[in-house]
């Protein structure tokens, strides 16, 4: 008779903790971003929307997401990347219809971002700029890719890494959810599994916007995941709050299982992932990834492009925090400066609403190729005489000084 003690069976679901939280932000007058999750014995799935069009339209098509999202996942035994397709694509085709029902309400969309962990492995989801970090042993890592005019122009040779940096269209979506019938849903398994003590944040953009990948980095290893909503919200606000802001901060505790293997091996002798140097005024440490590059087919260059819109002058997807105790966190304290070419002080966003980010989220190829192709050209124009415009529009209203005062929008 075996005299053996039966074996635990641990459920790496119960080591998953989230914390979320929306804000208006200073500017807007109403918050058209929204959260939600389904979670079960079998999975956990976290997702941020942030609606767009009109004066309510981003709030009811975000929300509209969410529900149809929870709804569908709710009863499902298990989940997977054809479940959670099926279920943004639901959501994708109710916001639409309604739209097209309620004049009101035609064109409004929203972004889709989500993190779904089943067993010991994690889904990521992704539709429009919203994005999914990781922070992982001092190293932040941007998972997803915005589906952005700018990222397109980037890809195409369109415009240069410098050209993107404040460029006039840099918030214009080429996807989202609830413009068109039907929308090419990113969803894919992380090729390198959770593992204790990782730290995921799902944000909207009036968040990234404001902060840079150190000050993010910094915050989240610097609190306790329950202060840490709260932090990044008011820095965000402090900044001027020119959005809605939207954190959902999931962790892995420390009784979460080890995996078995990684994709991502320490820096050393025989190690893919190569240090791309230091930057000295943080001490963040450049790297890339190269399995969880070749696993989704994204070159080097189009990596070092959306890391240069993330942050002037990195060239890389991931940024190591530095944790040293003299480190500077000025930023935290409100007491971050941002340069001239900064894209989270960009001037050019919508500040009614986010009409123009959805109005070119339609799918097909061949119309994505023309709008490149003609925005490609219009921006260079627009790049070229700017600054001459602006001061063109000066002189004119300089001349009209005994006229009555004129509203200007930021």
């Amino acid at each position: 008779m075996s005299t053996e003690a039966p074996t635990l069976q641990v459920n790496p679901l119960d080591a998953v903790r989230c914390h979320s939280k929306t804000d208006i932000g200073q500017k807007r007058e109403e918050n058209q971003d929204s959260f939600g999750s389904a979670v079960s014995d079998a999975f956990k799935f976290y997702f941020v929307c942030d609606g767009m069009g009109g004066v309510k339209g981003g709030a009811v098509a975000s929300q509209l997401a969410v529900s149809v999202i929870e709804t569908a996942c709710r009863d499902l035994r298990t989940l997977d990347s054809e479940a959670i397709r099926s279920a943004v694509a639901e959501a994708n085709a109710r916001i639409f219809e309604r739209g097209t029902n309620d004049e009101q309400l035609s064109g409004m969309g929203t972004t889709f971002v989500g993190l779904a962990f089943i067993d010991n492995r994690m889904l990521i989801t992704s539709v429009g700029d919203s994005r999914a970090y990781r922070i992982r042993d001092g190293e932040i890592t941007q998972l997803t890719e915005d589906h952005t005019l700018v990222m397109e122009l980037l890809r195409s040779g369109g415009i240069t890494e410098e050209q993107a940096v404040n460029h006039p269209v840099s918030h214009m979506l080429t996807r989202s959810l609830g413009p068109a019938p039907e929308i090419e849903i990113d969803c894919w398994e992380s090729p390198d599994a959770p593992c204790p003590g990782d730290k995921y944040l799902l944000c909207s953009d009036g968040l990234y916007n404001m902060l840079g990948l150190e000050e993010l980095g910094e915050v989240i290893l610097s609190l306790p995941p329950e202060e840490v909503v709260e932090e990044l919200i008011s820095l965000a606000n402090l900044r001027g709050g020119h959005d809605n802001i939207t954190v959902m901060l999931v962790s892995l505790e420390d009784d979460y299982p080890q995996p078995l293997s990684s994709n991502y091996p320490d820096d050393g002798a025989g190690s893919e992932s190569a240090s791309n140097g230091t930057n000295p005024n943080t001490g963040f440490t450049l790297k890339q990834s190269p399995d969880e590059l070749s696993s989704r087919g994204r070159s080097d260059d189009a990596v070092r492009s959306k890391a240069r819109l993330e942050k002037a002058g990195t060239s890389s997807r991931s940024s190591k925090v530095n944790t040293s105790e003299n480190s500077s966190l000025n930023g935290i304290n409100g007491q971050h400066e941002h340069s001239g070419t900064d894209p989270r002080s960009n001037s050019s966003r919508d500040p009614s609403g986010s009409s123009a980010r959805s109005a070119l989220a339609k799918p097909g190829v061949q119309a994505r190729v023309l709008v490149v192709l003609c925005v490609a050209l219009a921006g260079a124009y627009l790049l070229g005489h700017l600054h001459g415009a602006k001061d063109d529009e000066q002189a004119i209203f300089a001349n009209r000084s005994e006229r009555a005062p004129f509203e200007t929008r930021s």
